[in-house]
């Protein structure tokens, strides 16, 4: 078996683990939720093996409400030519919603910072076209208000891509994240497996090796104190790459 092919059947047991865990939940344990994110990821290199990484990605609550907007810049360094170790800062300020009855744009506000570093490999198999990512990254996460601990957490995401045309530009999309912070804050996180995400959908290869699109829909469960997150997500994302 390649590690392509071994990266997206450990996607589709990740996929199947984590339904069942969500099934067995009562719908009554669920707050569930809709929201719309968009992503630009941009990932390419600057000088020989050192290449730059920026993401930007605004998210909005169901009535077009802000949830989130992250600012991820860093410098990667690839080791190998599908290995690269890479580092940098976000930004990543969040809105939360309060209890119905509200009005439009009553939000409470969070401003966060992150320092993050992470492992990257990328798997490919030439002959049947499909390919995977194992992406492990590690954050310190600090905020403005609330507390002045810093929240370590780890994050582990896997992905796999089949082609569905002969000419690959057009790709079924896979992948599934897992979120375990490592320490307890004084401003609210607490150690221990807190989120999950899964994103199911198309991928259009618009610009051979420059641009690629990505549709679909994505469910994060997060681990509450009282009553869990059920987020129903539509996820727009470009990815642009050049060499």
């Amino acid at each position: 078996m390649t590690p392509a092919r071994a990266t997206a059947l450990a996607i589709l047991i990740a996929t199947l683990a984590l339904t069942a865990r969500v099934s067995a939940q009562t719908q009554e344990s669920i707050e569930h939720r809709y929201q719309s994110w968009l992503g630009l990821f941009a990932h390419g290199p600057i000088h020989q093996d050192l290449w730059l990484w920026v993401d930007v990605q605004p998210r909005f609550f169901e009535p077009l409400e802000p949830a989130a907007l992250l600012v991820r810049p860093g410098l990667s360094w690839r080791v190998i030519p599908n290995f690269f170790l890479t580092a940098g800062y976000a930004w990543t300020p969040s809105w939360r919603q309060g209890p119905e009855p509200r009005s439009w744009g009553s939000l409470t506000f969070t401003d966060e910072h992150r320092v993050w570093e992470q492992a990257l490999l990328v798997l490919s198999d030439d002959a049947s076209g499909i390919a995977g990512q194992v992406r492990v990254r590690v954050e310190q996460r600090f905020r403005t208000s609330g507390g002045d601990d810093v929240g370590v957490r780890l994050r582990v995401l896997l992905r796999g891509q089949v082609p569905l045309v002969a000419d690959r530009t057009w790709n079924l999309v896979l992948w599934d994240e897992l979120f375990v912070p490592l320490s307890d804050s004084d401003w609210g996180q607490r150690a221990g497996f807190d989120q999950n995400r899964i994103f199911l959908g198309l991928a259009w290869q618009a610009i051979p090796t420059t641009l690629r699109l990505e549709l679909g829909a994505m469910h994060q469960w997060i681990v509450r104190d009282t009553r869990d997150t059920g987020n129903v997500i539509a996820a727009l994302n470009a990815f642009v790459g050049w060499r």
